[in-house]
């Protein structure tokens, strides 16, 4: 349509396994709970914090440290943003490390009595009924529900989000 033509390389990737995006952004892969084998991806941002031991010195000893070759960063992988796919909720006991990603974008496909909790299991879904006792537990400062079922109207998960979501939480959890 456009008259133009893209150049993809497809990786396959298993649960588990980490690809180098870019020096400094790395993409996990990890195992989450469906009918069928499922896995979600996390990305992961490469920080430096100063070594708690060099804090309170000056900027000019911290430059002649380094140039003496002293290591005076830490470096670690923050998670900012992790997506799950279609899984049940068991996946944040199965990798736990999805949770504490800043946003966490995850299914939650049924809201009310329309399907139950069972029903949702059966197909390897989320609930939102097992979602609600989860929610103190999961470290990401946003959560993002995504795959709702056509049951449901936008307007009526917003308004089922308002009053069954803990005031707590509000802030946190999103229709995506």
């Amino acid at each position: 349509i456009e008259g133009c033509e893209y150049s993809f390389e497809l990786i396959g990737q298993k649960a588990g396994e980490t690809i180098e995006f870019k020096p400094n952004i790395l993409i996990e892969s990890f195992k989450t709970v469906h009918r069928v084998s499922s896995q979600g991806y996390i990305v992961k941002l490469r920080k430096k914090k100063l070594r708690a031991e060099f804090e309170k010195l000056h900027p000019e000893e911290i430059i002649e440290l380094r140039r003496k070759g002293v290591e005076v960063e830490n470096i670690f992988w923050d998670p900012v943003f992790a997506f799950t796919g279609d899984t049940q909720i068991e996946f944040l006991d199965v990798s736990p490390q999805a949770a504490k990603s800043k946003v966490l974008m995850m299914e939650v496909t049924y809201y009310d009595s329309k399907k139950s909790v069972a029903s949702a299991r059966e197909w390897g879904h989320i609930h939102l009924d097992e979602l609600i006792p989860r929610l103190d537990s999961i470290g990401a400062e946003k959560i993002l529900l995504i795959h709702t079922s056509r049951r449901h109207t936008r307007k009526e998960v917003l308004e089922i989000l308002a009053k069954r979501i803990p005031e707590k939480h509000r802030e946190r959890v999103s229709l995506f």
